[in-house]
């Protein structure tokens, strides 16, 4: 795994999954620092390292900033 997640479990990583999942995980609580399966810091970086959320759609970036993970 690449750190990212993809639309379906066959495809590559997208930045919109990517993001969505991250938020998702953020907001069921997961820590920044999870020492576990590390699938946080994983995405984060994976985001991070393709040019960050600014490169998801409008409705997700709204996602986003109203749950504060930007």
């Amino acid at each position: 795994m690449d750190g990212g997640w993809g639309i379906h479990a066959e495809g590559g990583s997208s930045m919109l999954s990517s993001a969505l999942n991250y938020t998702a995980l953020r907001l069921l609580g997961e820590n920044v620092d999870d020492e576990q399966d590390m699938s946080v810091p994983k995405t984060r970086k994976w985001i991070h390292d393709h040019g960050g959320a600014m490169m998801i759609k409008l409705e997700a970036r709204c996602l986003d900033f109203l749950t504060g993970q930007v």
